[in-house]
């Protein structure tokens, strides 16, 4: 089994946080508002989504393991 590398797990944490950070700016921002007030919820939201997201794909890497039959044979006998 190929073992996936660390930049694939921040790319993937990078990308639902980027997702999840535009959401909750345009659903939380008002137009009479300047673009701080939105913005600072819309960080710290996509932050804490980086951060759950990387624990979660390291936590499930941990908790799969290598497959060590060969190919060739079967699983169950």
């Amino acid at each position: 089994m190929k073992r996936t590398s660390l930049r694939t797990y921040l790319l993937v944490s990078l990308a639902a946080s980027a997702f999840l950070g535009v959401i909750v700016y345009y659903g939380t921002r008002r137009p009479d508002e300047p673009f701080l007030a939105s913005a600072n919820l819309a960080l710290i939201a996509a932050g804490i989504t980086f951060i759950v997201t990387i624990v979660v794909i390291a936590t499930l890497e941990l908790s799969s393991k290598d497959d060590s039959t060969p190919a060739d044979q079967p699983r169950l006998k």
